[in-house]
Order: C-alpha cells, then sequence, then structure tokens
C-alpha cells in the first residue's frame, strides 16, 4: 500500500485534515491514474469547505468519466460539483446528451435544470434544451409547441416550420382540430408556398366546420386553380357556405381534366336542393344533363334526382 495513503488515512482519523490532505496530494502524485485518490480529496476538498478546489478534482473525474462513457458515474460526479459551486451550463448540456438514450431520465433532469437556471437569459440555449426533451420524448405535444414557439421567436424559420408541422400532425390524429389549425396555420405563415400544408390547413377547416376560413385561405384561387384537390376543396367550403353556384364554377372547369372531380356535383346539387330555390337546383339539373361529358356524368345526373326526389 502507497505509504501515503496509510499516513493520510490516519491523520482523517485523527481529525488533522490539513495533514491527510497533504499526504493523499503526495500519493497522488506518486499514483497519478489511481482516480480513488483524486475523489478522496475532492470529498476532503469538500468538507474542509474549499469549493472551487474540489470543483476542479470532480471536474477531472467528470470528463474522465465521459470519456469512458461511464453516465452513471458521470451523473454522480455531477451532482457533487452542484453541490460545490456553480456549473457552466455547456458542461451540464455535454452530460445531458451524453446520457439521453442511456439515462433519459436524468438527461431530462439536468436539460430542466438548464433551462431553471439560465433559460431566460439565454433563449438559444432554453431552445437547445427544449429540444433535448423533445429527442427524450418525441410524443410529448407540450414540448413539442414549446420548441416550435421557442424556435419561431428566435428566428429559426425551419426549426419552427417543421416542429409546427409535427405538432399538427400529432393534433391530426387525434382529432383535435382547433389545435391543428393553429400548428397548421403557423406552417403556412412561416412557408407560404407550402401547398401540401395549405391544403392540409383546409381540410381542418372543414373538419372543424370552418368553410369561410378556407374561402379566406385561397381567396380568389377558384377561378385560377389548376389543383385537382384545391378544387375540390374549395367546392366543398363554398357548398357549406351556401354557395353552390361557386362550387359549380369550379367543377365544371376541372372536372374534363380531371374526372374525380365531377363526383363533387353531388354535394352541389345535394346544396341547390337544401336552398330550398327550387327554381336554381332545376337549372342545375339541367345544366348537368346538357354538358358534353361521358355517360359517367348522365348517370350521375340520375342518381342525384332519384337520390334527392327520396329525400323530398
Amino acid at each position: 500500500m502507497n505509504k501515503h495513503l496509510e499516513k493520510a488515512e490516519k491523520f482523517f482519523q485523527k481529525g488533522k485534515l490539513e495533514p491527510a490532505l497533504d499526504e493523499y496530494l503526495l500519493a497522488w502524485k506518486e499514483d497519478p491514474s489511481n482516480d480513488s485518490i483524486v475523489y478522496t480529496v475532492a470529498d476532503l476538498y469538500q468538507t474542509m469547505k474549499r469549493g472551487k478546489e474540489a470543483m476542479e478534482c470532480y471536474n477531472y473525474l467528470f470528463e474522465k468519466a465521459l470519456e469512458r462513457n461511464d453516465p452513471q458515474k458521470a451523473v454522480e460526479l455531477m451532482r457533487k460539483m452542484q453541490v460545490s459551486g456553480t456549473v457552466e451550463p455547456a458542461k451540464v448540456m455535454r452530460l445531458a446528451q451524453a446520457i439521453e438514450k442511456a439515462r433519459p431520465d436524468l438527461a431530462a433532469e439536468q436539460y430542466r435544470r438548464v433551462m431553471d437556471s439560465h433559460g431566460e437569459q439565454n433563449p438559444d440555449l432554453k431552445l437547445e434544451c427544449l429540444q433535448g426533451l423533445l429527442r427524450i420524448s418525441p410524443g410529448s405535444l407540450e414540448v413539442t409547441r414549446r420548441v416550435a414557439e421557442a424556435a419561431s421567436k428566435l428566428g429559426k424559420r425551419e426549426i419552427a416550420r417543421t416542429t409546427y408541422q409535427k405538432l399538427a400532425d400529432q393534433m391530426l390524429q387525434i382529432g383535435k382540430w382547433p389545435e391543428a389549425i393553429a400548428a397548421l396555420d403557423q406552417v403556412v405563415r412561416l412557408d407560404p408556398s407550402d401547398l401540401p400544408a395549405q391544403i392540409a390547413l383546409a381540410k381542418a377547416y372543414l373538419k372543424n366546420n370552418q368553410p369561410l376560413s378556407v374561402l379566406e385561405l385561397w381567396e380568389g384561387e377558384e377561378s385560377r386553380t389548376q389543383n385537382a384537390e384545391v378544387a375540390k376543396l374549395l367546392a366543398e367550403a363554398f357548398v357549406a357556405a351556401d354557395q353552390p353556384e361557386k362550387a359549380e364554377l369550379i367543377t365544371w372547369r376541372l372536372a374534363a381534366q380531371d374526372p374525380e372531380i365531377s363526383r363533387g356535383l353531388f354535394e352541389i346539387a345535394r346544396g341547390y336542393f337544401e336552398s330550398g330555390d327550387g327554381a336554381a337546383f332545376e337549372g342545375f339539373l339541367e345544366r348537368l344533363r346538357s354538358e358534353e361529358h361521358t355517360s359517367e356524368l348522365q348517370s350521375l345526373a340520375y342518381l342525384v334526382c332519384r337520390l334527392l326526389l327520396e329525400k323530398k
């Protein structure tokens, strides 16, 4: 056994901390790879209220624990350092990132600790912490929302857009239409050219009984869109908003190039029928019969008449 260790332990048992520390330091000098000596020295510094020196020793051991991928030891040493003094947030973040997979609960604890202590003063650091929490709990609606909002405030448009899109997808999956609408609205604001997001937003509006919002989203598009899905959604919105005549115009304009659109004619007919305007309904049926389309449309005209007459 190292003779300095023997002397150090005897001094320590007698409560003579200074000479014990001197002997431990000499023992460490003779055996620099012995981490247990460093740990003892660090604890002794802590007992002697010498926080700076304790912190240096714990930090030395902490870095070695990270190097050898020992998350449990790294967490233990981090807690020791946090007792000894203030630990720089970058070091806490390194620990959290290193243990995300092995100890997600402890990683989350460290991310929250950094947010609580530095998040308000450092929004970028707060976002980084929230992103770490989201990696740990990717299904958390609350964390997803917070990441999106934090990224948006910082002007990190791509992070905000993709995260709002993720939030919208989660909300759509569970049928939370107002929340999905709010998230999709942010996606569209961040990237006005994102047509799939616009289409998803229009569908959510219709699910939430907001046809006028669809018409506002695509104001003027009824006369120029060449997108079949946009046309279908606009037609559906016009019918729901008691404007079947505008739905009809869109449908006839695009029916020739996309026969699927013509299937919306039944909803348009029902819109005319339920409006109580018999002349408008009869006029629509006449136009439907006279249009030079396929026999599919003529069959549809017959089906529309039969079903609506049955309802009547």
